[in-house]
């Protein structure tokens, strides 16, 4: 990052009281599949696009071993699991993640774990995501 951006990511911060800024995450492939890491500040944007429940792919990092989701508008919300070394699984209920405010939704999760987050509407989505 170079002084200009990183002085106006500084002063963003100090605006808005110390809160953390969002950022892209890095991406890897995975067999074909973009797969979105989790990146120092472990916040990263998330779309979801209309007419489908199924998220892109994340994998969790380093960074928790939590999945947390903040949607843009009250979206009820699961996680799809796609372990390496056993078979694929959706949690069995949705869990209801209000606007702005970051929900936990699945907990104790391996490192690397492919997973996919799971709408109960078909709507597009928007909003930031924590693994």
């Amino acid at each position: 990052m170079n002084v200009r951006k990183a002085f106006i990511a500084a002063t963003a911060v100090a605006a808005l009281g110390g809160a953390a800024m969002p950022s892209t995450a890095s991406a890897a492939s995975n067999g074909g599949v973009t797969v979105q890491r989790c990146n120092p500040d472990g916040v990263h944007d998330y779309l979801k696009v209309a007419g489908t429940h199924y998220s892109g792919w994340y994998s969790t990092g380093d960074c928790t071993g939590e999945i947390k989701i903040a949607p843009d508008t009250n979206r009820y919300i699961k996680v799809c699991f796609y372990p390496q070394n056993a078979d694929n699984y959706c949690q069995s209920s949705y869990k209801l993640a209000t606007a702005n405010r970051f929900k936990t939704i699945a907990t104790d999760v391996g490192n690397g774990t492919l997973f996919k987050f799971y709408f109960r509407s078909t709507a597009r989505s928007t909003g930031q995501q924590v693994s």
